[in-house]
């Protein structure tokens, strides 16, 4: 179903696992940021998945100075 309301759908769920990923390495002291400007076919090259995927957040995550003190 490619309507509207399946794509708004979908990014509110994308959003809230966002968040959760967000959430997790903040309680276990780990330093993230929320990454949604790419060039996303470069994106799905370098992972070596199909064209079918389109990525829409890249999520680093890292040590903080407070998790390495």
């Amino acid at each position: 179903d490619n309507s509207v309301f399946s794509k708004m759908k979908l990014m509110y769920n994308v959003g809230m696992i966002a968040q959760n990923v967000y959430l997790t390495c903040t309680s276990y002291g780990l330093g993230n940021v929320v990454v949604g400007a790419f060039e996303d076919a470069k994106v799905v090259s370098l992972l070596g998945v199909s064209r079918s995927f389109f990525p829409v957040y890249i999520i680093p995550i890292g040590l903080t100075p407070s998790f390495v003190n």
